[in-house]
Order: C-alpha cells, then structure tokens, then sequence
C-alpha cells in the first residue's frame, strides 16, 4: 500500500488534538513541522513555573547543573536543594563552588547552626575543614547503624524514620542512643544505614568540588534537562554545557515552547512559584488566555511538588536524547 504525507491543513488538524508534550516532543524531531506546530493553537490544562522546573500537564522539565567527570562516571548534581544542608543553588563558578555561599544568601530555614557553611567560615579552607569533621561524624554514624540492633521488631513508623534523618541537619555528633531507638525494626535500620551511606558519598563528592579550587583544577559541568511524567522513570531530553547561567537555561526551554506562536496560548491553570531569585521570564511574544493564576507559597516550589510527585530526585537515563536548538 502506498502511503501519501499529510497534506497541510490535515497536519494542522492532527496537531491541534494532540498532547502538548506529543507537540514539543515532535518538533524536536522532526524539526520540518516546527513551524507548522507554531501555527497551530495550543491548549494547556495546566502550567507550572518551578524553581529549575517547568511542568505542563502531568509531565515535569527539570533543568539543574550537574558534574559530569566525576570518577565513578556517575554525574552528580550541584544545583537545586542540597540533601545535605537544606541549601538552595541555582549558579556554581567555574570550580564548583555554590552561589549560595559566595553570595552570602539569607538561610531562614532552621538549619544555620548545623549547615556546611557557616557564617564563620568565610573562607574555602575553613569549609573545607568543615565537611571534612562533618564527613568523620557520619562515618562514625555509619558504623553505629551497622552495629545497632533494635530491642523489638515494631512495624514501620514513617514519623519515626523522617525524625531520624532530621538528626542530620541539626545534630554535628554522632547519635546517642534516644536517636537509635527511633529504629524500631531491622527494615528502618537498614534504610538508615543506606540512607547514611548515600550522604557520606554526597560529602565525598563535594570535598572534591572544594579541593578542586585549592588545586586550581575546573571541573566539567553540564546542564541536563530531564523529563517526568508521574510513576515513571525520569529521562534526559538535552545536555547542553553549563556556561554559567541555570536561568538562561531555563529561558530557552520556554522559548522552545512557547516562543513565535502565532496564536494565543490558551491556559487553564497557571501556576508559579512566590518571587524569589529562581524566576525566568516568559518569552516577549508569548500571548496567553488566562482562566486561574496561582501562586505556590512553600518552601519546595518546584513542579514535582505542584504536581503531586512522590519522586524526591530523578535517576537519570541516557535513552531519548533530544535536540532543541532552534
């Protein structure tokens, strides 16, 4: 059977009843209907501008700077919140080292006393030494969960686990038995341990980072987009090399989607995040039909929290790489 290609006006017709995600995904392959895609209205449900994350629907774009020549080949992210301190960074300098420390930011959320980077450690050594006992701490926490043997064999206490991890943000020695207790069946202790594991790698990894300017060394850093959709595994779309601005990334993948329409984009529900340093701007030409605005007053203002996902971070997978260049 021969096939014949869509005339004009049936490919716009097609257009218009899909997804937009199926729309976005489709010009970055087919980059010949890019400009039909453009002409074609473009109906949103939902939209939500996150700190690093752009959502449209029930699928999340996160866009965060990672590390990429690490020596276990494992990339590893420097931007966004900091599992270890609580800390938010959107820009790193050339050796890695967060802006979040060199701008002196404000740190309003309960951890001052116990972050990595106190007010009186101005200086590169004097954090450095800093992780470094913060880094023997854990690992002496680590061989007191592989030691520990819970009393009794209680069910799951999903309280009682947060309560735990919360003695690493705010606790600088190792635990006392109180803390232990908390563990009340060999399950949470072996997530614990794994949990402790997980952090003493994440130490390691920024003790490189902090070496890396002692030794005049510039790591490579890249800006990978990932693509979520709830319940399923998170992959990357775009890697593109980190030039110094996440927010610029963040720009142009607005741009991409949003950008020469020839039509006004109709949204259901906008959603963006309180005023904060982490805002992008819409693209100059973008025309919106607006039914809800809302805007999401918390601490985690990214789209996987607007969106309801479970996922704390993405696993990232090298499958369906895409080129947006415009």
């Amino acid at each position: 059977m021969n096939s014949k290609p869509l005339t004009y006006d049936s490919l716009k017709t097609v257009i218009l009843y899909m997804d937009p995600n199926t729309r976005f995904l489709l010009s970055t392959r087919i980059p010949s209907i890019r400009s039909t895609e453009k002409t074609v209205p473009l109906k949103i449900e939902k939209l939500v501008i996150g700190k690093h994350s752009i959502g449209v629907n029930q699928i999340v774009y996160e866009y965060q700077v990672y590390q990429v020549d690490c020596e276990d080949k494992i990339p590893y992210k420097v931007s966004g919140c900091s599992p270890l301190d609580q800390r938010w960074t959107c820009d790193i300098d050339e050796f890695g080292v967060r802006d979040c420390m060199t701008n002196r930011m404000p740190h309003n959320d309960g951890f001052v006393d116990m972050a990595l980077y106190l007010e009186n450690s101005p200086t590169n050594e004097g954090r450095l030494q800093k992780l470094k006992r913060k880094l023997e701490v854990e690992k002496q926490r680590y061989n007191q969960l592989i030691n520990y043997r819970p009393k009794e064999n209680h069910t799951n206490n999903t309280i009682s686990f947060e309560n735990f991890t919360k003695i690493g943000l705010f606790s600088a020695q190792k635990y006392k038995k109180e803390n232990l207790e908390l563990l009340e069946n060999e399950e949470m202790v072996k997530k614990a341990i794994e949990y402790t594991n997980k952090r003493i790698m994440q130490m390691e990894k920024e003790l490189v980072l902090f070496q890396s300017k002692a030794n005049n060394i510039r790591p490579k850093f890249e800006i990978y987009v990932v693509k979520e959709l709830e319940n399923s595994e998170p992959c990357v779309i775009e890697r593109v090399e980190y030039q110094g601005s996440i927010h610029k990334a963040g720009e142009s993948l607005m741009k991409f989607m949003f950008a020469k329409r020839r039509n006004i984009v109709n949204i259901t529900n906008l959603l963006s995040q309180d005023g904060s340093r982490c805002h992008i701007r819409l693209p100059s030409d973008m025309k919106i039909r607006l039914k809800n605005l809302n805007f999401i007053i918390r601490q985690d203002s990214s789209c996987r929290a607007a969106l309801g996902s479970r996922r704390d971070s993405p696993r990232l997978s090298s499958s369906d790489v895409l080129a947006t260049g415009s």
